[in-house]
């Protein structure tokens, strides 16, 4: 029973892949290729991100003996990795599921129920990891002379990492769903719990990343006083290198922490099953007029409450409005530092001051690029969507609806970017606005490439939203597709149109006429095409 429920936690993540939703048959041979090719390059590429992290620190400390500090860097980026990539999984499929009144309405013990939820949590956790991982390892051994224990330690250590990779996403998804019970704005609650956390976490990478020079030029010291203050962070690295030992001990707490967890869960879990955490309470209100309001306000405010009582849906599609704020106020504060750092490059690049007026552009469109409303709207609408499909509106009316919504969340997070990395920059007003215009271009652009991508792959029988959020097509086309875009645009420009358009700002303008021509191309698919394809889901 316990294998049958792990089968149907993967299939529910795999099933996109492996069904087509509007005919309910096995995907064409042509369109499983396609989505493994790009499950391809999207391992390669962050496979490739790690590689060359390995390259950056093992370059360092291999040459001054430091290869414990070495894997215990990577191991803490495997980790993070990990987590960040199920941490949200994990809060909807073991605290939040969909589908616990129905297996509690079987003869199924809780328990096996929590295994195959932990299994699924521990491969998605493995899958992630893996991505920086693996390069970790491969690089180790080809720059390395290796013994059978460091072979089998470092082998090893990858899936008793992930043991404690589970138990902590396990601990931090119970944390947010308790703190979302005793907060009416649950949503809100679990971003500020996990912004806090990558805070703390790139605070810490960024002060490493700054001592690297340091722990360079003096090693033996800087590993001397870091075996005697950080006893555990030095068994951790030693515990990949072939120290049997500390392999032993870093396995025992991982185990440890996994038991003490599954424990807890496991005595409590019946409970948190058939507990509704950060669900509105129901109570009585004096009857009072009703008000009224727009068609558009209405479908719009759908669309708002929607987005922002989900906190898979708000984290996922909408992090680019949560970072750009910090992002605004770093780089006002490190202003001088960063000019600083432009003139240095001014000294080794030729030119370099010429392409200024670029890099506000490429900014916005690298924060545009972590918005991503509309791309799983269609598919959250589930299995509920006939109720919209019912109601006396146009279809143009309910995709304008998520348009805007995007719209009204993105423009906003251009606009402050655009004007904080002019002053930071000290660029002229023109370039300023012609930033800002292609930000609301680029804007209503991926608004609307959302959408086609979404009507062309729906999904609406999803038991978990973070399959439309984050595991569908739809998502992963615009992510990386968007990124691809981001680079061409600089490259293109940079490598191929530099002797062509000598002013920026010229090639600006350019970019803007696209966008817009593309997004109101996109538009007229969506008003006639798409509408006959949302008649037909």
């Amino acid at each position: 029973m316990t294998m049958l429920l792990v089968k149907k936690q993967l299939r529910e993540v795999a099933d996109f892949y492996i069904k087509d939703r509007k005919t309910g048959k096995r995907q064409t041979k042509g369109k499983m290729f396609l989505f493994i090719a790009l499950w391809v390059f999207v391992f390669l590429s962050l496979g490739a991100a790690g590689f060359g992290l390995c390259d950056l620190f093992g370059s360092v400390f291999f040459e001054i003996g430091l290869d414990w500090f070495f894997f215990a860097l990577m191991g803490l980026v495997a980790v993070f990795v990990g987590i960040f990539g199920s941490v949200f999984n994990t809060y909807a499929t073991l605290y939040k599921a969909k589908d616990n009144e129905t297996l509690l309405s079987l003869p199924i013990d809780p328990k096996k129920i929590l295994i195959a939820r932990l299994t699924t949590t521990y491969i998605l956790g493995l899958f992630f990891s893996a991505l920086f991982y693996l390069p970790t390892i491969i690089y180790y051994y080809t720059h390395v002379t290796q013994t059978v224990a460091s072979v089998v330690c470092s082998f090893f250590q990858f899936f008793i990492l992930d043991i404690a990779t589970t138990a902590l996403v396990c601990i931090i998804g119970y944390f947010v769903a308790l703190l979302s019970s005793r907060f009416s704005g649950k949503t809100f609650i679990t971003v500020i719990v996990t912004m806090g956390f990558l805070v703390l976490y790139y605070w810490g990478y960024f002060k490493l990343m700054s001592s690297i020079e340091t722990i360079a030029g003096n090693g033996a010291m800087f590993a001397q006083k870091l075996e005697g203050r950080a006893y555990l962070l030095h068994k951790f690295g030693e515990s990949f290198t072939g120290d049997i030992p500390a392999f032993l001990v870093c396995t025992l707490i991982a185990v440890a922490l996994f038991a003490i967890v599954f424990f807890v869960l496991s005595s409590n879990y019946l409970k948190i099953m058939t507990t509704n955490r950060g669900a509105a309470k129901t109570e009585y209100v004096a009857e009072k007029s009703i008000k009224t309001g727009s068609l558009k306000s209405a479908l719009l405010m759908k669309e708002w409450k929607r987005f922002t009582k989900s906190a898979v849906y708000l984290m996922n599609s909408g992090i680019g409005a949560i970072v750009a704020p910090v992002i605004v106020v770093a780089a006002i504060i490190k202003a001088d530092a960063i000019r600083a750092g432009i003139d240095k490059f001014a000294e080794i690049i030729p030119n370099f001051d010429s392409y200024l007026p670029l890099i506000p552009m490429l900014a916005i469109l690298m924060i545009g690029t972590m918005t991503g409303i509309t791309t799983p709207s269609i598919s959250l609408e589930g299995q509920s969507i006939w109720i919209l499909k019912s109601l006396p509106v146009d279809p143009r009316e309910v995709m304008a609806s998520k348009r805007r919504l995007h719209l009204l969340v993105g423009i906003p997070v251009v606009v402050i970017v655009a004007v904080a990395f002019g002053f930071v920059l000290k660029l002229s007003v023109p370039n300023v606005a012609t930033t800002i215009l292609i930000g609301i271009a680029y804007t209503l652009f991926n608004a609307n490439a959302g959408l086609t991508l979404n009507l062309l792959m729906p999904n609406l029988t999803w038991k978990d939203e973070t399959i439309p959020v984050k595991q569908s097509m739809p998502a992963l086309i615009i992510i990386f597709g968007s990124f691809a875009l981001f680079v061409a645009l600089g490259a293109l420009y940079i490598k191929v149109l530099r002797d062509m358009i000598p002013d920026p700002l010229d090639y600006m303008n350019y970019v803007f006429v696209f966008f817009v021509v593309c997004a109101g191309l996109l538009q007229k698919w969506i008003d006639t095409k798409g509408v006959e394809i949302w008649n037909e889901l």
